[in-house]
């Protein structure tokens, strides 16, 4: 391999592991924005926190989650021209957040599998 091949190929290296180093920075960034949204003070001082934690905050919060998530994997998919990815991650990302917005929906229907099961 001659001299100039190699410095080409340093170069290329040396891109791809500063993209690499971006990468890692934006996701800290972004766990590290998530969780401190996470610890409002407005939940820990309310009067009845322990009972409404789910209603309030967790599902406010989990739902957010959820959705930037999805977005994120259909923004991967779309970028790399994987159509049936996106239908997949959309299909799968309405039941997820379906299912976190209405939890007792899912205890019905384990009621009603069961019921189904075991008559």
């Amino acid at each position: 391999m001659s001299k100039e091949n190699r410095t080409a190929v340093e170069k290329d290296m040396r891109k791809e592991t500063e993209k690499v180093g971006i990468r890692k920075k934006l996701s800290a960034l972004f766990c590290t924005v998530m969780l401190t949204s996470m610890c409002w003070a407005n939940v820990a001082f309310a009067s009845s926190y322990a009972q409404n934690a789910y209603n309030n905050f967790l599902k406010d919060n989990l739902l957010w989650l959820a959705i930037a998530a999805i977005v994120i994997v259909i923004l991967g998919a779309a970028a790399k021209k994987n159509y049936v990815g996106i239908v997949g991650t959309i299909i799968a990302g309405a039941i997820i957040l379906f299912l976190i917005s209405s939890p007792d929906k899912l205890k019905d229907m384990g009621n009603t599998i069961g019921n189904l099961i075991f008559q």
